[in-house]
């Protein structure tokens, strides 16, 4: 009686749009008009901070540095000489020298370090002299020259860091202080940085490379403008041919196609409102949203075309449609955004954001979808010729499909579980690991460039420590500068440390140069007063902005080292700094503990922190959709045989990334929430037909699985092909995440048709093994496999 009543609402529901069609279609498409003017106000975020999640202490680490020294957002060039020899002439030192200069007038710069500016220090009859190491080299002679290559090879504050130890490159740091009132900003400084280095190239034979933090942010960004101007009219050439390939019509294709773009525009309408920034991760949200309100519309279509064929009227075919897929389309939306939801258990707020914007597309496609679309279709002029149904080319196939089913289900049963079982065995191999540089593919320019940089000059992956003395002055404690400078050795120790840059090496070459520059006085002060004293000598020899604030605070009582490791990944980052704070608690008990922190160092926590975030959504987002999928069916036994087909495509999706590539970075600990709602939608309308056949038409197993292929087979593999084209077109994307992302879940889409077409319906046989003869009413009833338009 229940369901009668709901059957009741809903065809009076469907009647009355249907009836006042024309009003309904206005007021949506102006309330969808209207929404979209909300995309005007979306913003872009750049800032890779962005990414970083809950407070953990290497963020408040990360924090009290910036808040004590300054922020080491940076802008890097590095400059090779054209010919390969090294950079020791006066040509290519000339070139480092004014691009050192104009590299002082970018925008929002506070300080720029290169080789041409380092501060040397040389003692003569009147006291300690400190200047620039190079200077006028148009004039330099051949002795000057060697000298300089003398002091940049042997100089650790310079070595792996601004210059190469083969000499034949050279770096130019510059630190960035932005204001933070615009997104562009970042845009701004880069695009300066990208014109001084085409006049340098212009004037000089040099090749000079870019990247940083800075042109880091600068890349997510452009990456993701990239993804939402090249994807979308991809994805939107796919799916008209696809959908021109299901309905032969172009009435058809036009409804569906206004659903996909009024969801997409009033979505993406309500993001610009409720002001959710677009990153390069939820850049791809667009793409996703046209591909899920594809499949809402083509089931409810497919629907309207079996009544039509059937010898309804256009009118009640549209409504007898509603009455049957409303609730499989209703399920399969609440799965989906319940998938998508999850991904806020994601340590990474631009996965927060792509989940939520996909959801309210969801959403949004869903109320299209039983508002505006059924009313388009009883005003478009719809044609369906009469077919023999059971004699169309993808009916015999769907039969072919059921009868392979009942004769094999065993087989099927057990080569599938052998096959997912392998799977399963191969998924513990994966190596959980992220490089920020290898987010982008190698036809971006910064992830050529950072990989060059990594190889020849100096490494991109840094380790911050702020390292307290505890007493005002106390930097020049010389207990406390054996200690810092022992920590130092420690990681100088260590093969995959380029460089340590430590203040303690200034002070060396200070004791040095004021003992008469006497190589074995290249150690540290022996009294407190005797540094203090050194340290005021040298900062009032130093010009404006090269001072000390960046290693040490202005109590003087904290100073930061920064240790530049090789091409490590995030674990060996982590790792690494682990050992350092462990190092400093065995050896440094009478001061306080370290934290190893900074931006490479807080992005390889997070990808620990995101992959354990998303395991408790996974599971989570699990346990609601199993639960709609109880509540839908109405049944405790087959709400359990839906786990198979929602849990095994995971599996088999993992188990063979791992097989063909071993490693996984942060982009796997999305997808199993993500891909969950989406997979669940093709087992949520096989399940809810052949339960209906079992329940009201009274069919047998057999019957009912055929009933089942007849009414959706078609629908679920074209939804389920457009699904994995649009993941295939992410995978195109030069942002590794949404490549990733792409890859699998395509993967994923494609085991769990193969699960929902072979083991579900054999999983099935087993279960409902039947004896009750199947009546000559029913198999009148029992329709002919067809694929409605095809």
């Amino acid at each position: 009686m229940k369901n009668e009543k709901s059957k009741s609402s809903l065809y009076r529901y469907t009647s009355n749009i249907v009836k006042h069609r024309i009003i309904v279609i206005l007021l949506v498409a102006i309330a969808c008009f209207l929404i979209g003017q909300g995309q005007n106000k979306i913003g872009v975020n750049t800032d890779y901070k962005y990414f970083f999640g809950e407070t953990t202490p290497q963020i408040v680490a990360m924090d009290e540095l910036e808040a004590t020294y300054s922020k080491n957002d940076n802008v890097f060039f590095a400059i090779t000489p054209k010919d390969n020899q090294d950079i020791f002439s006066k040509e290519v030192l000339g070139a480092i020298t004014e691009a050192t200069s104009k590299a002082w007038k970018l925008p929002f710069v506070t300080r720029v370090d290169s080789l041409s500016n380092f501060q040397h220090i040389e003692a003569n009859d009147e006291g300690l002299v400190v200047e620039d190491l190079v200077r006028h080299p148009e004039a330099l002679s051949t002795q000057q020259i060697d000298k300089i290559k003398r002091v940049s090879l042997h100089e650790p504050l310079l070595l792996n860091r601004i210059v190469s130890p083969d000499g034949k490159n050279a770096g130019i740091n510059i630190i960035i202080q932005l204001p933070g009132e615009s997104p562009m900003e970042t845009f701004q400084i880069v695009g300066a940085a990208r014109d001084l280095i085409k006049d340098i190239e212009a004037k000089y034979p040099v090749d000079i490379r870019l990247t940083g933090v800075t042109v880091l942010n600068a890349t997510f960004g452009e990456v993701g403008a990239s993804d939402l101007q090249n994807l979308t009219p991809i994805m939107n050439g796919i799916m008209v041919v696809l959908l021109l390939v299901l309905f032969r019509s172009i009435w058809m294709l036009l409804a569906t196609l206004a659903i996909v773009q009024l969801s997409k525009m009033a979505a993406m309408g309500l993001v610009g409102y409720i002001g959710i920034p677009i990153t390069a991760p939820s850049s791809i949200a667009a793409t996703i949203i046209m591909t899920l309100a594809v499949a809402d519309s083509v089931h409810i279509i497919m629907g309207m075309v079996s009544e039509m064929r059937n010898g309804l009227e256009r009118k009640f075919a549209v409504i007898e449609s509603i009455k049957k897929q409303f609730v499989a389309v209703l399920v399969t939306s609440l799965t989906t955004v319940v998938g998508f939801l999850s991904l806020n258990f994601s340590d990474a707020p631009p996965y927060h954001d792509l989940g939520n914007i996909t959801a309210i597309g969801v959403v949004v496609a869903f109320i299209l979808s039983v508002t505006i679309l059924p009313a388009l279709l009883t005003l478009l002029p719809i044609k369906v010729k009469p077919q023999n149904k059971a004699q169309t080319i993808t009916g015999k196939f769907f039969s072919s499909v059921n009868q392979f089913v009942i004769r094999r289900k065993f087989s099927i049963i057990t080569l599938s579980l052998l096959f997912i079982g392998t799977c399963a065995a191969y998924i513990p191999k994966m190596v959980l690991d992220d490089k920020f540089v290898e987010y982008f593919t190698n036809d971006i320019n910064f992830r050529v460039e950072s990989d060059y940089i990594s190889d020849n000059l100096t490494g991109l992956y840094t380790i911050e420590f702020n390292i307290k003395s505890g007493a005002t002055n106390g930097v020049a404690n010389p207990e406390f500068m054996k200690k810092v400078d022992d920590f130092a050795n420690f990681y100088r120790e260590q093969s995959d440390v380029y460089n340590v840059n430590v203040y303690t090496d200034v002070m060396k070459r200070l004791n040095r140069s004021l003992h008469s520059d006497d190589a074995n006085e290249y150690k540290l002060p022996k009294s407190t007063t005797e540094a203090a004293q050194y340290l005021l000598l040298y900062e009032m020899s130093l010009p404006y902005g090269l001072d000390l604030t960046n290693q040490i605070n202005i109590e003087k009582s904290e100073t930061k080292m920064v240790v530049t490791m090789r091409d490590v990944s995030t674990v060996e980052l982590r790792k690494a700094a682990e050992r350092g704070e462990a190092w400093w608690q065995a050896n440094a008990k009478s001061y306080e503990p370290v934290i190893g922190s900074g931006a490479t160092v807080v992005f390889s926590h997070m990808s620990k922190a995101n992959i354990e975030g998303m395991i408790t959504g996974t599971i989570l987002s699990f346990i609601l959709v199993t639960a709609f999928m109880f509540i839908s069916l109405r049944s405790l036994k087959y709400g359990l045989i839906s786990m198979v087909a929602n849990i095994f495509p995971a599996i088999i999706a993992f188990g063979i990334w791992t097989i063909l590539y071993q490693e996984a970075g942060m982009a796997i600990s999305i997808v199993a929430s993500a891909t969950l709602g989406i997979i669940v939608d093709d087992c949520v309308h096989f399940l809810s037909k052949y339960v209906h056949a079992r329940r009201d038409l009274g069919y047998n197993a057999e019957n009912a699985l055929g009933y089942a292929f007849s009414s959706v087979g078609v629908a679920l593999v074209f939804t389920s092909v457009t699904l994995m084209a649009g993941f295939i077109v992410l995978a195109t994307s030069p942002f590794l995440i949404n490549s990733t992302l792409g890859i699998l879940s395509a993967i994923t889409v494609l085991a769990a048709l193969a699960i929902d077409f072979l083991l579900l319906p054999a999983i099935l046989l087993l279960v409902d093994r039947s004896t009750q003869p199947q009546t000559s009413a029913a198999q009148q009833d029992m329709p002919s496999l067809s694929t409605g338009n095809v």
